[in-house]
C-alpha cells in the first residue's frame, strides 16, 4: 500500500471489507461509518481517529493504535483488540460483545451505559471512564 497517497487508502478502506491494512498510517482519518468489517489493521496507526459508527466487525486490530480515537457507535463485534493501545478512547455506544480485549490498554477511554463489552469484562478494573448524561464519572 506504500505506492497509495493517505487519502486514496481512506478511500479505498471506505469501499471494501476485508481491506488488508497492516501497519497503515492513518493519523486523524475520518472514517466515521467506513465498512472495515473483517480489515486486517493489526499494528496500523489510528491515533485519533474518526471511526464513529464504523462497521470494524471481526477486524483484527491486534496491536494497533487508537489513542484518542472516536469510536462511539463503531460495531466492534468479536474485534481482536488483543495488545490493542485504547486510551483515550471514546467507546460510547460501541459494540464490543464477544470482542478479544486481552491485553488491550483501557485506561482512561469512555464509555457509557449503551457500551456493549464481553461477558464478564469489568470496565472499572480495566480502568475506564464512565460517561453519565455527558459528564465523565470517576
Amino acid at each position: 500500500m506504500s505506492d497509495f497517497t493517505r487519502e486514496e487508502v481512506i478511500n479505498i478502506a471506505k469501499k471494501l471489507r476485508n481491506a488488508d491494512l497492516q501497519g497503515i498510517n492513518l493519523v486523524g482519518a475520518d472514517l466515521r461509518g467506513t465498512d472495515l468489517s473483517r480489515a486486517d489493521l493489526r499494528k496500523a496507526d489510528l491515533t485519533r481517529a474518526y471511526l464513529s459508527k464504523a462497521n470494524l466487525f471481526r477486524a483484527s486490530l491486534i496491536k494497533a493504535d487508537l489513542t484518542g480515537a472516536n469510536l462511539r457507535g463503531a460495531n466492534l463485534g468479536r474485534a481482536d483488540l488483543s495488545k490493542a493501545d485504547l486510551r483515550k478512547t471514546d467507546l460510547s455506544k460501541a459494540d464490543l460483545s464477544s470482542a478479544n480485549l486481552s491485553g488491550a490498554n483501557l485506561h482512561e477511554a469512555w464509555y457509557n451505559r449503551h457500551t456493549t463489552f464481553p461477558d464478564g469484562f469489568d470496565p472499572q478494573k480495566a480502568g475506564m471512564l464512565a460517561l453519565y448524561d455527558g459528564e465523565v464519572q470517576r
